[in-house]
């Protein structure tokens, strides 16, 4: 297990209650003033550095739509001094802040070799009555089916132009973006680093085996399945780990069935390598990590 850097709510500038609460904390926590882009920054960097130091070497970014909407460097700072004096920004505004941050996010991510994960497509808290009665992550989420890939490329290429795209795991909650987001991936590989960019394991709705299969056939037809990461938990649940070995079993029970059609070599010390790859080797390999 690692700790894993979490900054959504740094980045709730739709919410100006919500975000000034957040940045009175991070201004607590990075010992520092809050008072322009700037410094917001340079606050969010000291906590990345307190992560690296404590062997943080992954991130979780939680997007309903990859922010793209690149603007110049005043009008950001513009606009992060109005959200941070209480002012209710209008959509644009919001992904233009988005933009912005989560560029200078990812920047720290690809200096210090971290893996960007990118969580794409929940709609959360649809059923406002019980959101109100209950709260937040209560059983009232669903599966967005928003237009995802044009942002998620132009996110990606504003980075890759600087060479400082990290290495990146992006898991789409809607099984329909498998296949646009496999290929766009494909797109972003290289720099030395095998299978930089990285189609996730199902998650949520889809971590059961249609799911995970689905996950697999894609990544099997469009990427490398050799140097798939495998399965993840972000869970806090102690007894969500078993789904790991269900993963396992799953992956097996897929390879096995190609085999069994004369799609792929009958080959068990071939095979047995690759699932151990992606049940473990790959990941640690990934990460850069000793284990």
């Amino acid at each position: 297990m690692l700790p894993t850097f979490r900054p959504d709510k740094a980045l709730n500038f739709g919410d100006p209650e919500a975000l000034g609460t957040y940045l009175d904390r991070l201004e607590e926590a990075s010992d520092s003033e809050i008072s322009s882009f700037t410094t917001y920054i340079d606050a969010l960097r000291s906590r990345h550095t307190c992560f690296h130091e404590a062997g943080c070497r992954l991130a979780d970014h939680a997007l309903v739509v990859p922010p793209y909407r690149p603007a110049s460097e005043k009008t950001v700072d513009t606009l992060f001094n109005r959200v941070r004096g209480g002012e209710t920004l209008d959509t644009a505004e919001v992904e233009i802040l988005s933009t912005a941050a989560l560029q200078e996010i990812a920047r720290m991510h690809a200096d210090r070799g971290w893996v960007m994960q990118l969580h794409i497509g929940a709609l959360r808290n649809g059923n406002t009555r019980m959101y109100q009665q209950l709260g937040p992550d209560t059983g009232y989420d669903s599966i967005a089916s928003n237009a995802i890939i044009a942002p998620l490329a132009g996110f990606f290429d504003s980075l890759e132009k600087e060479s400082r795209l990290p290495k990146t795991i992006v898991y789409p909650l809607n099984p329909a973006d498998f296949y646009p987001v496999a290929s766009l991936l494909g797109s972003f590989q290289g720099q030395g680093i095998p299978g930089k960019m990285q189609l996730g394991s199902g998650w949520w709705f889809l971590d059961q085996k249609d799911g995970m299969e689905y996950q697999l056939k894609v990544l099997a037809n469009i990427g490398l399945l050799s140097r798939f990461v495998g399965m993840l938990t972000d869970s806090r649940s102690f007894l969500s780990y078993p789904r790991h070995e269900y993963f396992r079993r799953i992956l097996c029970n897929y390879l096995g069935s190609l085999v069994e059609l004369g799609e792929i070599p009958d080959d068990y010390r071939l095979l047995g390598s690759m699932v151990e790859d992606i049940s473990y080797h790959n990941i640690i390999k990934y990460i850069g990590i000793d284990a």
